[in-house]
């Protein structure tokens, strides 16, 4: 499982037009803007006319003034990955379809230096991908000659130059060096800790940072090996070995000037980071993620033991992305920075390096993008690849972007009437769930809010859409005293996340940093307030932000104005809810159907309150582009078979259980990888982040429904 972040159950701001629902109209909170200093970077769209399906890296094509060149994947039933040239204008719509692919996934490619003068480019490929041979893909370094006149690749030019078996965790990058070397990133070639211990074994062409002589070929090989590679002498190495140790290389890139090959690097647990690569280096995968203790068990192979340069929690990024050395007069505090970003926080770093020490980084940029790459387009804008919807550009935020004045107390935001009795402002709408996550035994008050007349919209799958400037309110309490209420705030289209801690005399509360904070409660309990990445985390784009309000946990009986009603049918009524009909939920007010199972009660179905668990504390990460770093898919909709847990082998740790353990093992807690994750502390423990104690009911539960398992549940 992944992090359960107990954070900001909504509240929205229920402005209400009292002559036509009754709804009292909400005024609107203070809540907008940051409380933070601006970040100096925002982004504007690039080429927004131009077609694109899942854009992974842009280049420049040599030779070309005004042509650039993109991946994307696409995966018809025709082909799954293109190579696309197009003209880097304003309004850009044309491009010519260079090279498109039926079983392979392109990652990475770069042009030959001498491009303008043979053509040649390299792609970084992994397949095939579906049919006969997709258990045993294989990564491959391809040349491949594209005609300078027409953009086009001769689709009969392919000359593999380097190929190894790898079925996971393929890094993908491909880069000339200054030395005119080709520089090749590979990860440890699977979805697994590195079960089969490739990332610190010196023979194999996995795990590496590899260096080659494409223009030289070798006497068995299509390339020679340059001989001031590190390894060339050392016994039983894969010459090619430039650095050792990476998990999942993801972009890599050449300083232009300095010649630095820099690495961005997937991590698992807990860790992401950057490599200024190093000649011999060794970056420690799998004894060590990054810096930190991983498997210190396992067996450190050859090379120089090196910690990355730039290192990031994954309280702030989850999936982080490799990007560029930016060169280029636009934007002149940026000139020799190397920029990067994260696929699933959206933020983006920039850092200078003087070749022996960093000199400056901070974080420059906070986006909604899936990022999967960065770029320098003709016009030296500094481009950002968001994968869902194209290409961004890198530009300073003006003066009209600075927030206004910030609520630093939560009684200053109007969301409440009386804040010491919690009694909310007018329009500020009470609600209720099915299913509360699991907040270290907290117990929640929430509150919605939606400005104006306008409604939130009804979905059937996860969270509902809400307006701009709605917001979403949460309390958590341990016995009597209030420890922090979250909010979670629709601003510009993008929801954020704040929390506010309460007071020793229960009067109000004070707005915490955006690292968050850990406090110190009575009887020596330790109390964990997210940071704003860490509640982004989970509150993300898959699984639709407000994970609260949703019909699986909306649809209850609540008790309003004395009487027993349908909660669907009262928001629809009362018109803070559009998109669905009020009689459809009004006669629901028993234990239907279409709602989750109370984990803790006894009395309903046990595999449906297991799966109600999974959906509220694990689905908002084990979904599809969740970012949950495993195969299983947790979410309540799913065939059981189809969660990818019964029977199923673990895709990291087996915390020592043997070859039999398996994520769920049938009939078998101890043998169940699942149930490692919720009952241990430290690496290893799901959620990662977040909170701080094990839920021991959900322990029980969930070794209870294991020992009753049957096979044929599978």
């Amino acid at each position: 499982m992944r992090p359960i972040y107990w954070f900001f159950l909504f509240a929205l701001y229920g402005l209400v037009d009292a002559q036509d629902s009754g709804r009292v109209l909400w005024k609107g909170s203070k809540v907008v803007g940051s409380p933070d200093p601006p970040l100096p970077y925002i982004t504007r769209p690039l080429w927004a006319d131009l077609s694109v399906k899942k854009p992974l890296e842009l280049k420049r094509v040599p030779g070309a003034e005004d042509l650039l060149a993109y991946v994307d994947h696409h995966e018809s039933k025709e082909s799954i990955s293109s190579l696309w040239v197009f003209k880097d204008t304003p309004g850009t719509k044309t491009k010519i379809e260079s090279l498109t692919l039926e079983n392979d996934l392109v990652y990475g490619f770069c042009f030959h230096p001498q491009f303008e003068k043979n053509g040649f480019i390299f792609l970084h490929t992994s397949g095939p991908r579906r049919g006969e041979g997709s258990k045993s893909k294989r990564c491959r370094v391809t040349r491949w000659t594209m005609d300078r006149k027409t953009y086009r690749v001769n689709s009969d030019s392919a000359k593999v130059f380097l190929e190894w078996e790898s079925n996971g965790h393929d890094g993908g990058g491909v880069a000339f060096g200054k030395d005119r070397m080709l520089y090749i990133t590979t990860g440890d070639g699977t979805s697994d800790s590195d079960v089969k211990l490739t990332g610190q074994r010196i023979d194999l062409l996995l795990a590496k940072l590899l260096r080659v002589n494409v223009d030289e070929p070798g006497q068995e090989k299509p390339y020679s090996i340059p001989p001031d590679n590190p390894f060339v002498d050392f016994p039983g190495a894969a010459p090619e070995t430039w650095a050792l140790g990476f998990r999942n290389p993801w972009r890599l890139t050449c300083d232009e000037k300095t010649g630095h090959i820099w690495v961005g690097e997937n991590g698992q647990d807990m860790w992401e980071s950057v490599k200024l690569a190093v000649r011999g280096a060794n970056y420690g995968w799998s004894k060590y993620e990054g810096s930190h203790p991983f498997y210190l068990e396992r067996k450190l192979g050859p090379g120089k033991l090196t910690k990355p340069t730039f290192e990031h929690h994954h309280r702030e990024a989850r999936s982080l992305t490799g990007g560029v050395v930016y060169y280029g007069g636009r934007l002149p505090e940026l000139n020799g920075a190397y920029v990067y970003g994260d696929y699933s926080t959206g933020k983006i770093w920039a850092g200078k390096h003087n070749g022996k020490k960093v000199i400056w980084h901070r974080e420059i940029a906070d986006t909604d993008f899936g990022i999967t790459g960065f770029a320098v387009d003709a016009h030296e804008n500094l481009v950002v690849i968001d994968e869902r919807s194209g290409f961004y550009q890198l530009v300073p935020n003006s003066a009209q972007n600075q927030p206004g004045k910030f609520p630093m107390r939560l009684s200053e935001t109007g969301l409440f009437r009386n804040l010491s009795d919690h009694e909310p402002a007018p329009g500020v709408i009470p609600y209720e769930v099915n299913v509360a996550h699991w907040a270290d035994g907290a117990k929640s008050e929430r509150l919605v809010a939606v400005p104006g007349t306008e409604k939130m919209r009804f979905g059937a799958n996860r969270g509902w859409q809400a307006p701009e400037r709605s917001v979403l309110v949460q309390t958590l309490s341990v016995g009597r005293r209030r420890i922090e209420t979250r909010l979670l705030t629709k601003q510009q289209g993008e929801w954020l996340g704040y929390s506010y801690r309460w007071d020793n005399d229960q009067t109000d509360a004070v707005l915490v940093g955006a690292s968050g904070a850990r406090l110190q409660l009575e009887g020596n309990r330790s109390w964990n307030i997210p940071s704003r990445a860490e509640c982004m985390m989970c509150h993300a784009r898959a699984a639709k932000y407000t994970l609260g309000l949703s019909s699986l946990q909306m649809n209850k009986p609540v008790i309003r104005s004395g009487k027993k009603v349908n909660q669907i049918a009262y928001l629809v009524n009362s018109g803070l809810l559009g998109g669905v009909k009020a009689e459809k939920y009004e006669k629901d007010l028993g234990a239907g159907e279409k709602r989750l199972a109370d984990p803790y009660d006894s009395s309903s179905v046990l595999e449906a309150r297991v799966r109600s668990y999974w959906q509220v504390n694990c689905a908002h990460c084990h979904i599809e582009a969740g970012g949950g770093n495993a195969k299983m898919k947790l979410d309540w909709g799913r065939a059981l078979k189809d969660t990818l847990t019964v029977g199923e082998d673990p895709v990291h740790s087996r915390f020592g259980l043997g070859e039999e353990a398996q994520i769920v093992s049938v009939g078998d807690p101890a043998h169940s990888v699942m149930l490692q994750r919720i009952i241990r502390p430290g690496i290893g423990r799901m959620p990662p982040v977040g909170g701080v104690l094990p839920d021991p009911q959900w322990i029980e539960l969930f070794a209870q429904w294991v020992s009753e398992l049957k096979p044929d549940k599978q």
